[in-house]
């Protein structure tokens, strides 16, 4: 009798000491991701800071060629001089192409479509570099850019080109770059970006 109840307790304290290792195995998973998680945000920000800071060394101050050619979603083409001589003022361009990581571009226009109520969208440009206005036309769709300034250009003519990420730029009506910001897609949505995106039309942008 006394065997068959410490068997019997033996099996029970077995049971509950598994039980406990497996839910402690879970937690410190959980954990590993957790931290994993946030050291690949971190190395993200990390990334983007360096190329921001590169890319605002090669190319603010530097100044668009108006003769750049900017085509509609019907195809008519006109000049980057004469985008900016509509707009009469600084602007944004949030630039991304069909080339680069989707989930970074629909990041980086949803800063704007998701807060467009505090932002001027007739100082805002989305210039894609698609392959055809076809794509174009679906952008606008699928990215929510009805009413707002969708244009298609091959080549900008800056560094930040080459870097193979959505990126924006602040822009004065003389066509010289003032500002480059690459956002980086997160966690934590479009919340850290957009404030500096805000701070970049206030102090950039608004009433210039």
């Amino acid at each position: 009798m006394k065997k068959s109840l410490i068997l019997y307790l033996a099996i029970i304290l077995l049971a509950v000491s598994e039980g406990f290792l497996l839910y402690s195995n879970n937690q410190l998973k959980k954990e590993v991701a957790l931290k994993d998680r946030w050291l690949n945000h971190i190395g993200d920000r990390y990334d983007a800071a360096e190329t921001q800071f590169s890319a605002n060394i090669d190319d603010v101050c530097k100044i668009i060629d108006g003769k750049t050619t900017v085509k509609d979603t019907a195809d008519n083409a006109t000049t980057f001089a004469e985008i900016a001589t509509e707009i009469d003022g600084n602007f944004l361009v949030c630039r991304y192409s069909d080339r680069m990581c989707r989930e970074c571009v629909e990041h980086t226009i949803s800063i704007f479509t998701d807060n467009i109520d505090s932002l001027d969208r007739d100082r805002i440009v989305f210039l894609a570099e698609n392959s055809s206005r076809r794509v174009l036309k679906l952008n606008i769709t699928e990215f929510g850019l009805q009413n707002c300034r969708v244009l298609n250009c091959a080549n900008l003519g800056i560094n930040a080109e080459g870097a193979m990420f959505p990126y924006i730029i602040a822009v004065d009506k003389d066509l010289r770059v003032l500002n480059v910001y690459f956002p980086t897609k997160s966690t934590h949505g479009t919340d850290y970006d957009y404030k500096h995106v805000k701070l970049l039309y206030d102090k950039l942008i608004k009433e210039k």
